[in-house]
C-alpha cells in the first residue's frame, strides 16, 4: 500500500490538474464540461480532506 503522503500528494496534483483544466474550459465558453469537472472536483474533495486527515494524525503517548 501507498504511504499516505504520496497518495495525498497524488490526490492534490490531480485535484489541481483538474481545477486548471476547469478555468481553460471557462475561458474557452464550454461551460457544460466545465460544470462536470468541477461536480467531479466537489466528488473527490472528502477522499482528498480525508487522506490528508489520516496522513496528519499523531499518536499520543497517554501516560
Amino acid at each position: 500500500m501507498k504511504n499516505m503522503r504520496d497518495m495525498y500528494y497524488e490526490l492534490l496534483k490531480r485535484q489541481c490538474e483538474m481545477i486548471s483544466a476547469e478555468e481553460v474550459y471557462l475561458k474557452q465558453g464550454r461551460f457544460q464540461e466545465a460544470s462536470e469537472l468541477r461536480a467531479e472536483i466537489d466528488r473527490n474533495y472528502p477522499e482528498l480532506m480525508a487522506v490528508k486527515k489520516r496522513r496528519e494524525f499523531r499518536v499520543v503517548d497517554a501516560s
